[in-house]
């Protein structure tokens, strides 16, 4: 059965098979004659998680009637940037399901990804928004911009 990066990076290489550019893509109905029926009812379920996660961090765009996908250029730059690929590869699959997130669950999931295996250890929140930026950079990542109160 397939996991959830290996359901996203069938969705990247259609962009590649197609030698899509920013903002290019293609119908959804070729993503799902070549990708989504050829999934098992559980893969599909995955799928659905996958996709929206994808169109949430920004690598993708659905246009409003959800007939069209696009490359955005974070995902453009992700699929054509062999350093890149391998740097996700690196990093446990951090897509929550969309609008039933588990944010202990999510936030513990990230913790684990920078603790020590089994410890977890005292880190500085600047040292924190860091390495969360390295796993998506549209975190921001300025401290003072994120830890005002209103």
């Amino acid at each position: 059965m397939k996991n959830e990066r290996q359901i996203a990076e069938q969705i990247f290489q259609l962009f590649r098979n197609t030698n899509s550019k920013d903002n290019q893509g293609f119908v959804v109905n070729v993503l799902n004659f070549q990708v989504v029926y050829k999934l098992n009812p559980k893969e599909q379920e995955i799928f659905n998680i996958v996709y929206v996660g994808l169109q949430a961090l920004q690598y993708i765009e659905v246009d409003q009637d959800g007939r069209f996908i696009r490359l955005t250029k974070k995902g453009y730059d992700y699929i054509y940037d062999d350093t890149l690929v391998e740097k996700m590869q690196s990093v446990p699959w951090v897509i929550p399901e969309y609008g039933n997130t588990n944010w202990i669950v999510a936030w513990n999931k990230l913790w684990n990804l920078i603790g020590t295996q089994g410890k977890t250890y005292y880190i500085s929140g600047p040292t924190y928004l860091q390495l969360i930026g390295e796993i998506d950079n549209s975190i921001e990542t300025n401290y003072k911009a994120t830890n005002c109160s209103s």
